[in-house]
């Protein structure tokens, strides 16, 4: 019986795989690779297109797409082991997968749906053909898998993660939260830089946009830089992550856009009242209510030779996901709980002619949150603080806990699209986010009146050292050129307003008893420096080892005591590893890539964003940050040419490629190459052209 069935099943296995491999004659599409490996797809259909781009982003990276798969299933575990019983937990509370299969067919549009399948199909076909580059569990990809990793990163984004860590971390008592300051902002090293600036601020009457969203450098949110091109108008560059078939930021030959994080409050906690008869029930508008329960088990690889099932109970009330602690039990509401369509609003931004066909995408606000900065061949430049702000009773405190027993605190609807604030080519010509306050985004008097939205939408107020240098540099130029776009991407100041410049103040003014040579020195070096970082600075390295771990996007009060000690530990690393104080920024701060070991300037919040993780030797290895980096122009007569950069390059895990590493150097000298996006540039700068498949063929 046993073997009968096994038969049986690689039967099956090989018609499916037959099937998958003579998919491919379906799709009429080219991917032509140009010089630095870049991939530009050009396909008839917007099918044909997302086949070949799902194919070719394989070639470079198929482990982190396969990795974003097992996580939308809640699968991690199986293949990684225990420490990623986390993430498989989340997915499973957040119900995500069954969400998007109850709902995929009457949400989800035809058209998006042609390219979600199409997208499967070149990932599939790219799995039979590498057999050996598959995770064996995985099996078939499908459209829910894709869709899945769009609901889950999106959640993500504006800090669902970081209330279930709260929550969590305060296991034994109830700690009150200051939402959503305490848990987002102090949690996540932010950064993100979006400018926009229009013809009558600019020296050559163009118009200038900078795409600069700060990620991992590895990883399923790590960015991948792709060229789509279809003869049904979808034609756009820019970056994407691993398991998308759309662009997430880029342009088109008409517009492009840039996204930045923003920390609108779009999550609450409320607590619950059980019944003391039974725990099964809660109690709602004067009635006990029947929790939703599942059972849930995630599968989990031990030791790398079994696997084993934890059973995990999930429960729902109307709010949301319970959660069941010793000191209370609660429920998370949070924005777009029940949204899967996100990859519809990208879509449709990346298909945009004009701005009333992108802010007409924006409005559908089925992506939650992130500031948006626009630009278009026109000359119009705008910015628009998206989020899908719950219309909440004003007679409740929205920044604490929230009786969870009435229907008057549960919010179901979305405020007004008007409560969004947004800027439409401003009298100043320039617009500039950096994870910051929208009530600052440029000078004069177009900025959004902060009077006309209501406390309760959360809206943070701070600006980061990298808003506040932006603000100095455009500001204070009144004709900006491309080369100045350049030097303010690049810049490595912190501001004398900014929180590290304000530590710098406190540790200099406070009283150290027990001075030696080690702390004059020191001391001697942190007021000498400059707030510059680049890689020849003698004080950054000091100051910011001194600072990092108070490094936050705004100003927080720290004890005397934490400072100076911290101050003492960076001066006592930095003389046992390099026998100076002074030493160099850039032997400190570094890349690390295959067999490159290259100095980078930069630094935390600085606008050539750099985070490190401290090493053994006293060296910050980068992780994360400034990344892909696109900057586009449109002339007067409206025509598009941008330059761009990527901290690795094409090959993002193939190490025997020459694409691997081969911007590297380009990024740490703070240099961008050519975009080549009309067909002619780029078969002159072509180094492979093929159908996806008959690289494969004898």
């Amino acid at each position: 019986m046993i073997k009968t069935l096994m038969i049986l099943i690689n039967i099956a296995f090989i018609l499916a795989s037959s099937s998958i491999e003579n998919i491919s004659n379906q799709y009429d599409v080219e991917i032509l690779r140009d010089t630095w490996g870049v991939p530009h797809i050009y396909g008839i259909t917007d099918e044909d297109v997302a086949f070949g781009f799902a194919f070719a982003h394989s070639e470079d990276d198929f482990k982190t797409i396969q990795d974003v798969v097992l996580q939308t299933r809640g699968e991690l575990s199986s293949v990684y082991g225990t420490k990623m019983i986390p993430i498989d937990y989340m997915t499973n509370i957040l119900r995500v997968r069954e969400n998007v299969e109850k709902q995929y067919d009457e949400l989800i549009g035809d058209d998006v749906k042609g390219v979600i399948e199409a997208y499967v199909d070149g990932l599939n076909y790219y799995a039979s053909l590498n057999p050996d580059e598959s995770i064996n569990r995985i099996g078939m990809i499908t459209p829910y898998d894709i869709v899945s990793g769009f609901v889950f990163r999106t959640q993500f984004l504006y800090g669902l993660d970081y209330y279930f860590n709260f929550l969590y971390g305060s296991k034994k008592e109830r700690v009150q939260p200051d939402l959503p300051r305490t848990i987002w902002r102090d949690s996540a090293p932010l950064g993100s830089n979006s400018f926009a600036v229009a013809p009558n601020r600019t020296e050559q009457e163009e118009t200038l946009l900078l795409v600069n969203a700060h990620q991992p450098w590895d990883g399923p949110i790590a960015w991948y830089e792709v060229h789509l091109h279809s003869e049904e108008g979808w034609n756009i560059v820019g970056g994407t992550l691993p398991g998308s078939p759309v662009v997430f930021v880029g342009h088109n030959e008409n517009l492009g856009w840039a996204h930045t994080l923003n920390t609108p409050d779009l999550i609450d906690i409320y607590e619950l009242t059980l019944n003391p008869e039974d725990k099964s029930q809660y109690l709602f508008d004067g009635e006990w209510i029947d929790f939703e329960a599942y059972d849930s088990a995630i599968n989990v690889k031990l030791l790398k030779l079994f696997n084993i099932n934890v059973k995990t109970d999930i429960r729902w009330s109307k709010h949301g996901p319970v959660l069941n602690l010793k000191h209370g039990v609660y429920a998370i509401r949070y924005a777009a709980m029940d949204e899967i369509r996100q990859i519809d609003q990208w879509f449709k931004m990346n298909k945009a002619t004009t701005f009333e066909d992108w802010e007409s995408a924006i409005k559908l606000r089925y992506i939650p949150s992130l500031n948006c900065m626009y630009a278009d061949n026109t000359g119009n430049i705008s910015y628009i603080y998206n989020a899908a702000f719950p219309k909440r009773n004003s007679n409740y405190d929205w920044k604490g806990y929230l009786p969870g027993d009435t229907s008057e605190s549960l919010w179901t609807q979305l405020e007004e699209y008007e409560y969004l604030p947004k800027i439409h080519n401003p009298e100043s010509g320039f617009l500039q986010n950096c994870n910051s306050t929208p009530f600052k985004t440029t000078d004069g008097s177009d900025n959004p009146d902060p009077d006309f939205f209501p406390d309760k939408l959360g809206i943070e107020m701070f600006m980061t050292n990298r808003a506040l240098r932006a603000i100095e540099m455009f500001g204070s130029d009144p004709v900006i050129s491309q080369k100045d776009i350049f030097k303010y991407k690049f810049d490595m100041k912190y501001s004398e307003h900014s929180a590290i410049a304000q530590y710098r103040n406190e540790i200099l003014d406070a009283d150290i008893p027990l001075k030696d040579s080690t702390i004059d020195e020191a001391l001697r070096v942190l007021r000498d420096w400059d707030l510059n970082t680049d890689p020849d600075n003698k004080g950054a390295a000091l100051a910011i080892l001194s600072t990092k771990p108070y490094l936050k996007d705004y100003y927080e009060v720290i004890s005397e005591s934490e400072l100076v000690d911290n101050f003492i530990k960076a001066a006592k690393l930095l003389k046992k590893k390099y026998g100076e104080i002074g030493v160099s920024w850039g032997k400190v701060n570094r890349m690390i890539r295959g067999n490159m070991n290259l100095s980078l300037g930069g630094g935390p919040d600085i606008m050539h964003s750099i985070y490190g993780n401290l090493k053994s030797n006293g060296e910050l290895e980068a992780f994360a940050g400034d990344s892909y980096i696109l900057f586009a122009s449109w002339d007067k007569e409206g025509k598009v040419s941008s330059r761009s950069v990527h901290q690795y390059g094409a090959a993002t895990m193939k190490k025997n490629s020459p694409h691997y590493s081969d911007q590297s150097l380009l990024f740490a000298n703070r240099q961008l190459k050519d975009v080549w996006f009309e067909k002619r540039d780029i078969l002159n700068n072509l180094e492979s052209k093929y159908r996806p498949g008959e690289q494969y063929e004898k």
